[in-house]
């Protein structure tokens, strides 16, 4: 059986992913902004409303509908040099 978008989507909260396969930042009044994770394009909006520019690594806080909310990745939790 197939998953639907709905099951897949609620395994990626929690999960950590980039914008960097995207052509636009997130920006929530724009109406813009997309993630790629497990093979997949998501429509991705700020938890908080924050423009995240391409490339912010950031964690999925929850899904409604097709669309993942997602926050920027705290700082602590980034690779060390």
């Amino acid at each position: 059986k197939q998953k639907t978008a709905y099951e897949i989507g609620v395994r990626l909260v929690g999960t950590e992913m980039c914008i960097r396969d995207s052509k636009e930042e997130i920006d929530n009044e724009a109406g813009t902004g997309a993630v790629y994770v497990e093979g997949k394009t998501w429509t991705a909006r700020s938890s908080d409303g924050t423009v995240l520019p391409i490339g912010t690594r950031v964690i999925a806080e929850r899904m409604e509908g097709v669309k993942l909310y997602v926050k920027p990745e705290p700082i602590s939790s980034t690779r060390q040099s």
